[in-house]
């Protein structure tokens, strides 16, 4: 989902949670 995407990456400081999703 490439907005849970953007939303994981502003909110998890690493960001590897963001592109997982």
């Amino acid at each position: 989902m490439y907005f849970v995407r953007l939303l994981l990456f502003r909110c998890g400081t690493l960001g590897w949670k963001g592109w997982l999703i």
